[in-house]
This record gives C-alpha cells, structure tokens and sequence, in this order.
C-alpha cells in the first residue's frame, strides 16, 4: 500500500488530502487489526455477525462508505490462498486441496 509524507510530520500516511484553505492536512492510516485488538478472521461460526477486517486510524477526516473492488487475499480454512479477490460482486472459487467451496457474499 502506498505510502506519502505528512507535511510538518515525520510521519507518513497512506491518503493524504490537502484541502485549500486549510492549513491542515486529513490522513488515513490503515493499521493492523492486531494494533486494534482485533482478530482479523472470519469464519463459518462469525456468519452473520460483523467482523472487523481491517482497521484505519483518521485523522482530520472520517471514512464514511467503503466501496470494495479488487485486491484482496482470501484464504480458506484449510489454508488455501487465493490472491486478487475481486469483492465488487459475490465472490467464489473452490479450494481442491480441501474439498470445499469458498466465497464472500453480500457486502
């Protein structure tokens, strides 16, 4: 994930948004899961429930709505990694190492 320099700051961000008549910069951070204390996991005893996934530390802004498109690694409870998961629509494949199907679905 691409990173950019915070003016005034020895920190760096991954979205930085100057705004024209502000002084201030608005920053987004994705952080670990972990940092949060956060298990980012989810699997068949989670369904229905929500699970965080990924976390942001903002700063000057709020995220608001998330739009999900390609990208991501999904991987299977028997350890199969599919990578460039594409969760702009249902997402399935199937894992033959372990007979199983796996998918993402109503996002």
């Amino acid at each position: 994930m691409d990173e950019e320099e915070v003016s005034g700051s020895r920190g760096k961000a991954n979205l930085v948004i100057h705004f024209k008549d502000l002084k201030k910069e608005a920053t987004i951070v994705r952080t670990t899961v972990k940092k949060m204390k956060m298990e980012p996991k989810y699997t068949d005893e989670d369904n229905g429930k929500w699970v965080p996934l990924i976390a942001f530390e903002c700063r000057g802004c709020e995220i608001t709505k998330w739009y999900p498109e390609r990208g991501y690694t999904a991987v299977s409870e028997g350890g199969t990694v599919f990578d460039d998961v594409d969760l702009s629509d249902d997402w399935c494949d199937y894992d033959a190492d372990n007979d199983e199907a796996v998918g993402v679905y109503d996002l």
